[in-house]
C-alpha cells in the first residue's frame, strides 16, 4: 500500500523543481515520479497545480515573520543571534540548495508579473523589518543584498552553505548589542571595515546579485530602457537560412555537464533544460538543427550563441582605437590573429 506523503513532502520537491527547471517544471506527474508515489497523493493536500504554485509563494513569504516576531519583543536586537541561527539551521538542513527559496521565487518572478508584485512587496517589507530590528538603513541594506549574493552561490553550489558562517558573525559583529563600551574612533573604524569586507563579499558572490535585485520586475519595454537598441536593418521578409546538404551529426553523441554536475547525453540535456530548439549556423548555413515539440512565445529557456557578444567588444574596440567615429559608422575589426590564435582558432 503506498504511503501517503504529507503536504511539506510536495512542497520541498515543488521548491527543487522551481531551482532547477522553473515554474514550468512543477508540475504534479514529474513530481509524484520523483516521490515514488501515485498523483492521488497530490490531491490530498492541493486543489491543482496552480493551488500548489500559490503555495509555494505564500510559504516563501511567511518566512518575514522571522523578523515581523522579533520586532514584538522588548529588544528585538536581541534576537538577532537567535535569527541568524535558524537562518543557519535553515540553509544548512538544505543538502540540494533548494531552500531558502529566494534565488527561485525572484527568477520565477522576472517571469511572472503577479509573482513579481507579491515578492518585490515581500522584500521591501523584510527590508524596513531589518532596518528597524537593527537600527541601521545602510549597513541593513548592504547586509541584505551581500546574504542574497550568497543565496545564488548556494544555489550553484550545495558545498557553499557553509559560507554563511562568515556573513552571521559579521552580522552579529555588526549589528548585535555591544558587550562593553569601547573608543568612539576604533568602533567606526571597525564599522567601515567591516562594511567594506561585506562589500567585497557581495562582488565575489556574484557581480550579477545587484543587477538581478535591481531588474527583475517583469516588462515589455524594460530591456529597451535598461540596454538601449537601434534597428539598423529590417527586411520585409524574414531571412531563410541554407540548410547544409550534409548537417552534422557529431553533437548526437556529446555529453554534457548538467546542473548537478553529472554527465548526460546532450539530447538528455536538452530535454532536462526544456531547449526547444537548438541551431548551429556558420556563414548563413545550417549545420545542425534539433526541436523538440517547436518553438512558442511562451519557451522560457533559450540557449543562444556567443557571437554577438563578441562582435560588439570587437566594435567596441574598433571605436576605442578611433577607427570609427560612431556605431553608425561602417568598420572591419582592427584586431588580426597572430599565427598562434589561428592555429588555436582558426576553425572559430
Amino acid at each position: 500500500m503506498e504511503t501517503r506523503l504529507s503536504k511539506g513532502h510536495w512542497l520541498r520537491a515543488a521548491r527543487l523543481a522551481l531551482l532547477r527547471r522553473g515554474p514550468e517544471g512543477v508540475r504534479v506527474e514529474p513530481l509524484a515520479r520523483d516521490l515514488g508515489v501515485t498523483k492521488g497523493s497530490f490531491y490530498w493536500h492541493f486543489k491543482d497545480r496552480n493551488d500548489l504554485l500559490d503555495a509555494l509563494l505564500t510559504e516563501w513569504e511567511a518566512e518575514t515573520s522571522l523578523l515581523s516576531e522579533a520586532l514584538q519583543l522588548a529588544n528585538p536586537r536581541d534576537q538577532l543571534p537567535a535569527i541568524i541561527a535558524e537562518l543557519n539551521r535553515r540553509n544548512l538542513a538544505s543538502e540540494r540548495g533548494e531552500a531558502p527559496s529566494d534565488a527561485a521565487i525572484f527568477a520565477w518572478a522576472a517571469t511572472d508579473a503577479d509573482v513579481a508584485k507579491r515578492a518585490n512587496h515581500a522584500e521591501e517589507e523584510r527590508m524596513s523589518l531589518f532596518r528597524k530590528l537593527t537600527g541601521r538603513k545602510e549597513l541593513a541594506d548592504l547586509f541584505f543584498y551581500a546574504y542574497h549574493g550568497f543565496l545564488l552561490r548556494r544555489h550553484r553550489v550545495p558545498g557553499a552553505a557553509g559560507d554563511f558562517d562568515a556573513i552571521g558573525r559579521l552580522a552579529l559583529r555588526i549589528f548585535g548589542p555591544p558587550v562593553k563600551q569601547r573608543p568612539r574612533i576604533a568602533s567606526r573604524a571597525r564599522a567601515v571595515g567591516l562594511a567594506g569586507m561585506l562589500c567585497i563579499g557581495a562582488a565575489l558572490q556574484g557581480c550579477t546579485t545587484f543587477r538581478i535585485l535591481r531588474w527583475r520586475a517583469p516588462s515589455a519595454t524594460k530591456p529597451v530602457s535598461i540596454f538601449p537598441q537601434r534597428v539598423v536593418r529590417h527586411a520585409d521578409a524574414p531571412f531563410r537560412f541554407a540548410v547544409a546538404a550534409a548537417q552534422r551529426t557529431d553533437l548526437d553523441t556529446v555529453s554534457v555537464r548538467d546542473v548537478d554536475f553529472r554527465l548526460r547525453p546532450f539530447s538528455e540535456y536538452a530535454r532536462n533544460r526544456r531547449i526547444k530548439a537548438f541551431v548551429v549556423v556558420r556563414n548563413d548555413t545550417i549545420l545542425y538543427e534539433r526541436y523538440q515539440g517547436g518553438y512558442t512565445d511562451s519557451t522560457l529557456s533559450s540557449s543562444f550563441s556567443v557571437a554577438k557578444s563578441i562582435t560588439s567588444a570587437l566594435l567596441g574596440v574598433a571605436l576605442e582605437r578611433g577607427v570609427g567615429s560612431s556605431r553608425a559608422d561602417r568598420c572591419r575589426c582592427p584586431c588580426r590573429p597572430s599565427a598562434r590564435d589561428l592555429a588555436r582558432f582558426g576553425r572559430l
